[in-house]
């Protein structure tokens, strides 16, 4: 059997929120890893958000580019999320990686390479073992410290911008429309 590798961009939102409202979103993708990323860059570009993060996008440029996003056909990819309310940021985050990782691996052979928006080195080996602790097979667990250089974490954070729009606006507009679209289409999933 060949082992399979994923990668799996993971950021968050709501430490401001003092554990009200805490959301994980985790961009996974496999061998297509690199014809995925280029795809995002151009829907990037072609929305009109660019390198921006979520909340400096404005609301057209958000719209374009989800709509964009979920037409990517290219090659295989999944985004998944988890929403808590906690202040025990680090052990929500594993848990949704864990959940990811076995939602998306189904017992296979694989490795899985996790990059984490902000982790600092010295959680890195925390992250690992509990990772292991949790079942999960790592090769590599890396912090990403400019999010603005990396399409895939930027693509995460504004998964997690757009899924805490929907939560606090509570609203029936263009977000929440995709939104649902994305969950039916089983492109956005909640682990």
């Amino acid at each position: 059997m060949v082992t399979k590798k994923i990668y799996c961009y993971v950021d968050e939102t709501g430490q401001d929120t003092k554990g009200k409202l805490f959301i994980v979103s985790i961009v996974v993708v496999g061998k297509d890893k690199d014809l995925f990323q280029k795809a995002v860059e151009e829907v990037e570009i072609e929305s009109g958000k660019r390198r921006s993060k979520w909340g400096k996008t404005n609301y057209s440029s958000r719209i374009s580019y989800l709509k964009k996003l979920i037409l990517i056909k290219t090659c295989k990819y999944l985004i998944c999320f988890s929403k808590y309310k906690t202040m025990d940021f680090d052990l929500a985050t594993i848990q949704t990686i864990s959940k990811t990782i076995h939602y998306k691996t189904n017992k296979q052979d694989y490795k899985s390479l996790i990059y984490i928006d902000g982790l600092a080195k010295n959680k890195r080996h925390f992250y690992a073992k509990e990772l292991r602790n949790l079942g999960v097979r790592t090769q590599k667990i890396k912090g990403v410290i400019k999010d603005e250089n990396n399409s895939m974490i930027r693509l995460a954070d504004s998964v997690c911008g757009w899924i805490r729009d929907v939560i606090e606006q509570n609203k029936n507009d263009d977000l929440s429309r995709i939104f649902r679209k994305a969950i039916k289409s089983k492109i956005l999933i909640e682990v």
